[in-house]
């Protein structure tokens, strides 16, 4: 059995200096993360072969609906991607590399996709012509992701051939018909996006507070 988990897992580790390896701790910080973590102690309690692929973020190349969690990552929090083809090409690998058995492996974009978030929010927005967002929009505290050591699994499985920027050019390639009209309404593709920042809604009371108390 060959599981995919996550780079979730190390938690808020923003202040460590990076990158995380298979040897750091784990830790549960959400449902979410809490489920991966249960289901990687059964997989290595199932008696089976097996081998755990902890991914990096895999983002869509093209547009992808607006969802609130996006503001849950500060803008600063270090953040690393990998190109879907990348990230299916290290699977299919995986599945016949001897290496990789009963050990748990971490797969990222290496060097070339590691940003932060800011870089790879604005560069994705970019691309589809949204243009970019304020900074109160997003949270100040720590999102548990970071930069990973991707060494072994490359060496092992050759599978890293796409940067951040390459993602970007895609996505930019795939919205192209698209884009000059989302520029076009961009203000009001920014206002719905931002609809789903608790933290600009924060934001804007604070300020009406303030002018009341003016």
């Amino acid at each position: 059995m060959l599981f995919v988990s996550t780079f979730d897992l190390f938690g808020r580790t923003q202040d460590k200096p990076p990158p995380r390896r298979v040897s750091d701790p784990v830790v549960a910080t959400d449902t979410y993360t809490a489920h991966k973590l249960q289901c990687e102690d059964l997989v290595q309690s199932s008696g089976l072969a097996w081998s755990i692929v902890r991914l990096a973020d895999v983002p869509i190349i093209g547009f992808r609906s607006p969802s609130p969690i996006m503001f849950e990552l500060p803008l600063a929090n270090r953040f690393e991607v990998i190109h879907s083809k990348d990230a299916g090409l290290a699977l299919a690998r995986a599945v016949t590399c001897d290496q990789v058995w009963g050990r748990v492996v971490l797969v990222g974009g290496g060097p070339s996709c590691q940003v932060t978030y800011r870089d790879f929010l604005e560069g994705m927005l970019d691309a589809m012509g949204v243009g970019t967002l304020p900074d109160r929009a997003f949270t100040p505290r720590a999102w548990p992701c970071d930069w990973i050591d991707s060494t072994d699994a490359q060496q092992l499985l050759d599978y890293q051939h796409h940067s951040f920027a390459d993602i970007i050019e895609e996505v930019r390639h795939q919205t192209r018909v698209a884009r000059p009209w989302i520029r076009a309404v961009s203000p009001i593709a920014r206002w719905f996006i931002l609809r789903g920042s608790p933290y600009l809604r924060e934001s804007r009371f604070d300020d009406k507070s303030r002018v009341a108390a003016d």
